[in-house]
């Protein structure tokens, strides 16, 4: 059964973006990646996302972006199917939300922890109101 962790009381500055994107796809324990509603799924693109539309509906203050985790149990799920998840979930969420993830197969505290990154702008592309 997966564990889904919200990450909050961060996130709330300029740079917040920027850094999660950052952390989810530079890692030794990256597998792979990508982003919904954005312009590519490297950094620098999809924080560029993210920020234009944060410009665009005047949203200048508060929390910036979302953090989720999706992790497993050891042996739980396949790449494929954390492969499979992580494009569920981005495009459930990118229906209104932009959003990129990254698979990760291990951590620094747990070699068998294998899980899932997402970061979602909070400030929706369709009409501007917050996740």
């Amino acid at each position: 059964m997966a564990n889904i962790i919200m990450i909050t009381g961060e996130h709330d500055n300029q740079e917040a973006a920027g850094h999660l994107i950052e952390y989810i796809y530079d890692s030794p324990y990256f597998r792979e990646g990508n982003s919904y509603m954005t312009f590519s799924y490297n950094i620098a693109a999809v924080t560029n996302s993210f920020e234009l539309v944060q410009k665009h509906y005047n949203v200048i203050s508060g929390r910036r972006v979302q953090h989720i985790i999706i992790g497993f149990k050891d042996g739980e799920v396949t790449l494929n199917g954390l492969s499979f998840i992580a494009q569920q979930a981005a495009w459930f969420i990118g229906q209104r939300f932009q959003c990129c993830y990254g698979i990760r197969c291990g951590s620094e505290n747990h070699s068998g922890y294998d899980h899932i990154h997402l970061a979602v702008n909070v400030i929706s592309y369709v009409d501007g109101k917050k996740y």
